[in-house]
Parts: C-alpha cells; sequence; structure tokens
C-alpha cells in the first residue's frame, strides 16, 4: 500500500516534523509511525527524532502527562484505559506510572458519578441488579479501576441489586 520512494526531501522532512510536534504533544511512536508512512529510511527517521527529542519537541513524560490529562478529562476514561493506550504508544512504565499520578482521586470519582449519571437513564425496565451489572460493565470498559466503580455504583444506587 505503501507508495515507492520518500513523500518529501530531507530538509523539508525535517521542518515539517518541527511543525507538527509544535502543534500538539507527540510520542516517539506517533513521529515514528508518521516517518514510515512517509517512507523516510530507518537511520535518517532515529536522527530526526534524535534531533527532536533534542530540541525538546520529543518528550515521553510530558507527552504521557498530557493524553492521561486529556482522556481523564475530556473523554472520561479511567486510569486502567489510559494506562493500556499508553503502553501500545511505547511509553514506559515510569512515565506511565507518573502520568497517573498527576490524576486526582476526586476528578476519578467525579467523572464515574457523572459517566454514572448519563448512562442511568438509558437502562430503563431493568431490576435493580441489572442496572448495577451494566453500570459496572459500563465503567469498567472506560477503564475505571473495579474498587472505584463498586464505591461510587454504592454510594449512589445503595446495596439493592447486589446479589438475589
Amino acid at each position: 500500500m505503501a507508495s515507492p520512494g520518500r513523500k518529501y526531501p530531507p530538509e523539508i522532512t525535517r521542518q515539517k516534523m518541527v511543525d507538527w510536534c509544535n502543534k500538539a504533544e507527540r510520542s516517539q511512536w506517533d513521529v515514528r509511525k508518521k516517518l514510515m508512512d512517509w517512507n523516510i529510511p530507518s537511520l535518517e527517521r532515529e536522527n530526526i527524532i534524535a534531533d527532536l527529542i533534542g530540541m525538546d519537541l520529543l518528550n515521553e513524560q510530558r507527552y504521557a502527562c498530557a493524553f492521561a490529562h486529556d482522556k481523564s478529562k475530556f473523554n472520561r476514561w479511567g486510569k486502567v484505559k489510559i494506562r493500556v493506550h499508553l503502553k501500545a504508544k511505547g511509553i514506559s512504565d515510569r512515565n506511565i506510572t507518573e502520568a497517573l499520578m498527576t490524576i486526582e482521586d476526586e476528578d476519578v470519582e467525579t467523572s464515574i458519578v457523572q459517566l454514572i449519571h448519563k448512562k442511568l437513564p438509558s437502562l430503563k425496565g431493568l431490576q435493580p441488579w441489572q442496572k448495577k451489572y451494566k453500570l459496572m460493565q459500563y465503567l469498567l470498559g472506560k477503564g475505571y479501576q473495579r474498587e472505584d466503580a463498586e464505591k461510587c455504583l454504592r454510594k449512589l444506587l445503595g446495596d439493592s441489586g447486589s446479589e438475589s
């Protein structure tokens, strides 16, 4: 599917990558993938990435923190889902852990409560235990830890619906 030959000459490639990294935080994986799509040779790819790191346009820790913040706040993702996505982008465990520590527990609880209130109206006509089960599956799918989800569900729905 990739067309033969490179997409841009070396000097334009480097400048396009600088401009692209200036617009938003990027991971090395994002840059490497884009350069591979452009058919840039391996050695040149790694040199460009090294230059971007040297110019502090690529910073894995900063990227991980920005990613965790944005996905938590705007997409209402839990820490589990954020960890999986950062790991898929080749971010180190240390950077992932530091990024996840920036997410406040209160923010997690607030997000879970908002998601429950948003999802609950679509669960009409179900038994209380079925609602609780479906809400739990929904929250786990969003990447929240079981303990956090259970705590919020108990707080909002009480113990109705526990194994009856």
